[in-house]
């Protein structure tokens, strides 16, 4: 590499807040600025913007049964289980629901399909606040499977379920290219089921850059939380064709060398604020 060449910063075109995490954030401010609320689990895997919320007056509940008789509660981005809703609406909570539309109309899917008597196969990490409301949205058998090899393995394996309807959801951060190697060979062995492509698009979109950045890169910076899914994902995008720093903050960037780089490119996960994407340069 020529010492000479000058030092490139780029930013990927598509990183950071998606749609319904911003839709989240704003929701949340709004509530902050009426005097404050409880957020149900943290809005983002973010856990800067969430102590910035904390410190104006929103407070982080964990089950629905630590809410307040009137108090608002915030139902974050990745949506909650009915039974969430019926036990805050027990309690004279005031719902604010923020549920990303996508992730919205998954468990509708989930729903209404499965009132059909329809297997409901989800791809997806099954411990994921996501999931866990989509599942809790099912009205019969539902079967969760973190990657595609286990999904395949699993129907190879009950040869039974394939005189059965089904129908297969997949988690919105889920890694696209993954997804669209297992279809294909998903179609051929179980004729019976039916794909719903729920891999959020802003998803596709930001994996998608990160690739293209990562192939002309001498180095990529993933900003992000690491509870993030999506931020996750990333990471393994782009660590599979450079050299990948995954960071929380700017901060983090001082504990590595980037002597030696010219050509560094910096990505970030849905829950990152633009600000924090914006110090790492």
């Amino acid at each position: 590499m020529p010492q000479n060449k000058p030092l490139s910063v780029t930013i990927a075109k598509h990183a950071g807040f998606c749609f319904g995490v911003q839709r989240a954030v704003n929701m949340a401010f709004n509530i902050v600025e009426s005097g404050g609320g409880a957020m149900l689990g943290p809005i983002a895997h973010n856990p800067q913007l969430v102590a910035d919320l904390e410190s104006k007056g929103m407070r982080v509940i964990n089950c629905p049964e630590q809410a307040h008789p009137g108090e608002r509660v915030l139902i974050r981005a990745h949506g909650v289980a009915p039974e969430a809703y019926q036990t805050l609406e027990r309690l004279g909570a005031e719902i604010v629901d923020a549920t990303c539309p996508d992730v919205a109309k998954i468990q509708r899917i989930a729903e209404e399909q499965s009132a059909l008597g329809k297997i409901v196969l989800l791809l997806g990490d099954q411990n994921h606040p996501e999931l866990v409301g989509i599942i809790g949205n099912c009205k019969g058998d539902s079967y969760c499977f973190e990657d595609c090899f286990s999904l395949l393995d699993f129907l190879k394996s009950h040869k039974n379920l394939h005189s059965k309807n089904a129908i297969l959801l997949i988690q919105t951060t889920f890694l696209h290219k993954s997804w669209q190697k297992c279809e294909e060979i998903l179609k051929n062995i179980y004729t019976n089921i039916e794909i719903f492509d729920t891999i959020c698009k802003a998803t596709v979109m930001r994996q998608d850059a990160a690739r293209q950045l990562a192939l002309r890169s001498d180095v990529m910076i993933v900003v992000g939380g690491r509870q993030s899914s999506n931020t996750a994902k990333l990471a393994t995008i782009c660590c599979a064709v450079c050299p990948t720093y995954t960071v929380e903050t700017s901060l983090e960037l001082k504990n590595y060398s980037f002597h030696g780089f010219s050509d560094i490119c910096i990505t970030a996960g849905a829950s990152t604020p633009a600000h924090t994407i914006w110090e790492a340069p």
